[in-house]
């Protein structure tokens, strides 16, 4: 006999972030940004739901700080309605990681449900320009 599907941890992905040039295209983000050519950031993550897990709304939020300053949040609704994955992009304006002074830059990702690992983190560093 089926057994019903239970709560559960839901899976994250890594967070894969990315930089957009002035033309739109996608690049690999390196460890440090200089302060005044800051990209607007790309950033994906997939939330996997495994088979034992039932389906349930849940929240994606994204935060990123300057610092110990939250600079941009954005909260996503993901339903996954079968068994499966979804993939939710999140994009984050360049003024949000700009700083006269530099500083480290901090995008953090959590699921409102059961999630394994809990959150997911990139950093990079803004460094003054010479």
């Amino acid at each position: 006999m089926a057994q019903p599907r239970k709560t559960g941890a839901y899976e994250l992905g890594p967070l894969d972030c990315r930089m957009l040039d002035g033309a739109g295209i996608e690049r690999v983000l390196p460890k440090k940004l200089i302060v005044g050519e800051e990209p607007d950031l790309l950033c994906r993550i997939v939330v996997t739901q495994p088979a034992t897990v039932a389906s349930a709304p849940h929240t994606l939020t994204l935060v990123t700080k300057m610092g110990d300053q939250t600079t941009y949040q954005q909260a996503r609704e993901v339903r996954i309605s079968s068994v499966g994955r979804r993939a939710l992009v999140f994009v984050i304006p360049a003024d949000r990681i700009s700083a006269e002074d530099g500083g480290k830059v901090t995008i953090n990702i959590s699921l409102s449900d059961l999630a394994k690992p809990a959150t997911r983190e990139v950093q990079v560093v803004m460094e003054p320009a010479d």
